[in-house]
Order: C-alpha cells, then sequence, then structure tokens
C-alpha cells in the first residue's frame, strides 16, 4: 500500500463516526419510546444523547483540547490580538519567525516543524498557545516539495495539518485552548474560508468544521474586530459572546471561552 493511503488509513472515518452518532441517538430515544409504552421496565434516568447535551456540559465532560480558529486577511489583526496576554501565560509557535507587531515579550518558538510543534503542546508547559500563521504550516512544505511530481504530496499535506487537529483534541488537557491564527482565502462564489493547499481539505474534511469556535478578524482602517458569529466562515455557541462583533483582544476570547466552559483559568494569570 502507498504511504499516502497508509496516512490516510489513519484518518478517523468522519462519515462513520456521524453514523455511529446518528444510530446512537436513534437507539436513544426508541428506548424512551418502548419504556413509556410498558415494554421495558423503566430505569435509571438515561444520560442525554450526545446531540441533546447542552454545548458547555458537552465540552466539559466529553472533550479535551479545544482548537479555536482566528481568520483573517493579512493585516487584519490577527497577531496584534495577542497584545494582553503576559509572559508565562501563552506559548507562541511562531511558523512564519516574523516579529510580533506589539511592544512586550512572550514565549515564542519559532519553528515550522510539525513535529516540534506536536511535542510543544503535549508538553502542555502552557495550558494556552497560540499558531500564529498557521497556513503556513502547509504552505512552506507545498515549496519544499514543489519539484515532486504528482498529487499524492497533496495528500500528505492535508493529512499533516489533520494530524496537527487531533493532536491539540487528543493531546493536550481539557483545559487547554490552542488558537490557529490563519490566513482567509476566497472562493469562486465568494465564500471566505480557511487558507489550504490542494482541494483535500476543502472538499473532504471543511477545516472550519472542526472548530466550535471560528472568529473572523476584520478592518475598516482604524478600528480592528473579530466577528463571533452571523457572518460565515464566523460561528461560536449560543450565547457565547454577548456581541456579533467585538475588539481583536484575544485575551478576553479566552477569558469568554473559559468562562462559558468551566475551564480552568490561564497557568501563569496573576491571581
Amino acid at each position: 500500500m502507498p504511504a499516502a493511503q497508509r496516512e490516510l488509513a489513519a484518518v478517523p472515518d468522519l462519515r462513520r463516526l456521524s453514523a455511529n452518532r446518528i444510530r446512537n441517538t436513534d437507539t436513544y430515544r426508541s428506548l424512551q419510546a418502548e419504556e413509556a409504552d410498558g415494554a421495558l421496565p423503566v430505569q435509571k434516568k438515561h444520560k442525554q444523547p450526545p446531540d441533546q447535551v447542552e454545548p458547555h456540559k458537552r465540552r466539559k465532560e466529553q472533550l479535551m483540547g479545544i482548537p479555536v480558529l482566528v481568520l483573517g486577511a493579512s493585516g487584519t489583526g490577527k497577531s496584534t490580538s495577542l497584545r494582553n496576554f503576559k509572559k508565562g501565560e501563552i506559548g507562541v509557535l511562531n511558523v512564519a519567525s516574523k516579529p510580533l507587531p506589539f511592544r512586550g515579550k512572550l514565549d515564542i518558538a519559532n519553528t515550522s516543524d510539525y513535529s516540534i510543534i506536536k511535542q510543544t503542546l503535549m508538553k502542555n508547559t502552557f495550558n494556552c498557545y497560540a499558531i500564529d500563521d498557521s497556513q503556513y504550516l502547509m504552505a512552506f512544505e507545498s515549496f519544499a516539495r514543489a519539484y515532486e511530481k504528482g498529487y499524492e504530496k497533496f495528500t500528505q499535506i492535508a493529512v499533516e495539518f489533520q494530524q496537527l487537529l487531533y493532536t491539540i483534541i487528543n493531546g493536550t488537557s481539557n483545559d487547554t485552548i490552542v488558537y490557529l491564527l490563519h490566513h482567509t482565502d476566497v472562493s469562486d462564489d465568494g465564500t471566505i474560508k480557511a487558507k489550504t493547499i490542494g482541494k483535500m481539505l476543502d472538499q473532504q474534511l471543511t477545516v472550519e468544521g472542526l472548530f466550535s469556535v471560528v472568529l473572523l478578524a476584520q478592518t475598516d482602517g482604524e478600528k480592528y474586530t473579530f466577528v463571533t458569529n452571523g457572518r460565515p466562515p464566523a460561528k461560536s455557541p449560543l450565547d457565547m459572546f454577548a456581541e456579533r462583533e467585538i475588539d481583536n483582544d484575544l485575551k478576553l476570547v479566552d477569558t469568554t471561552i473559559r468562562a462559558y466552559w468551566e475551564l480552568k483559568p490561564l497557568k501563569g494569570a496573576a491571581k
């Protein structure tokens, strides 16, 4: 079996997982109906099926690390949104190795190496990380392999990025939030989406669908804000943010998410 097929075989079948989830929900409802008809003895109250659990309870009980996608064109304030974090509160994985656009120092590692990034996240020295310019992880690898022929390299690039998201969700603690600061692209029909390489991530995975929170950075040249909901691809859970448009302050966003899902505060935050 070619290497690319082996790698794809290791990627969870999202359609199969979704089907199992639907079947589990249907089974739950069927049991409820049978109990109501007297066909089954009434037992202790069942837990709610996954689709019916309140969002903040689902996060706390079932999931682990939380990826948050911050989308925006270059110059819309994605990196600047880190300005209110203090040293010791967040680890910044700086893919493009560029200076941060504000005064002050944060804990930064300049790397575009997937293995180093994943190892750093799994060490969990912090419970808050930012991968700045995460789209360059795919772009740099694409340029490094520009002379390779065929489409297998694009499959491998897509799998690498998917596995990074898998590591964030399954390889970090349940109070860890990882922000992916990521450039946007515009499709032929005018839809704003996350910038990727090749068609696999767009057509078979849909990057934005793997995030519960997607913020869209925007500016009018004077004011820099995040759209939290109501303008795709921006989205967030019900009532997480009071406004559809907020200041581009990622520390405020972090505080809001932790309060909503009842997570521990930043490890290095002042008491």
